[in-house]
C-alpha cells in the first residue's frame, strides 16, 4: 500500500517533467511486472497510462488556465513538440488542443455570465 502510494506521488509531482516507468522503477523497489499488476488490479490501468493521464491533465489545466502557445505547454509537460503533444492529446481526449481550449474557454466565459447576470 505505501509502495503504491508513493508511486503515485511521484507520478503527480513528476509526470509532466517527462517521467517514464524506469525512472519511477528506480524509486519504487519492485519489478517493472509486479508494479504494472498492482496499478492494473488497484487502477485498472498500467504505470504508463497513469503517467500520460497524469500528464494529460496537467495538458488540460495549461489549456483551460493559460494564455500560452501550444509549443510552450509542450515544453513545459514534456512532449518533444507541439505536433507530438496535439497528436497524444487528440488520441487521450478525442479533440485537438484547440477545441478543448475554445470550449474550455467558451464555458469560462458563460459561467461567469451566469454568476454576474442572472
Amino acid at each position: 500500500m505505501l509502495l503504491r502510494a508513493a508511486a503515485m506521488q511521484t507520478i503527480r509531482r513528476r509526470a509532466c517533467d517527462g517521467l517514464r516507468v524506469n525512472d519511477l522503477l528506480r524509486e519504487i523497489p519492485l519489478s517493472r511486472r509486479i508494479l504494472e499488476s498492482r496499478f492494473v488490479k488497484y487502477l485498472g490501468r498500467t504505470p504508463h497510462e497513469e503517467i500520460e493521464r497524469v500528464r494529460m491533465d496537467c495538458v488540460k489545466r495549461l489549456l483551460r488556465e493559460t494564455d500560452l502557445p501550444l509549443n510552450a505547454i509542450a515544453r513545459q509537460t514534456a512532449f518533444s513538440s507541439e505536433y507530438y503533444l496535439s497528436v497524444a492529446f487528440k488520441r487521450a481526449i478525442g479533440q485537438p488542443p484547440s477545441e478543448y481550449r475554445a470550449g474550455a474557454t467558451a464555458g469560462l466565459s458563460s459561467n461567469a455570465r451566469g454568476q454576474h447576470g442572472g
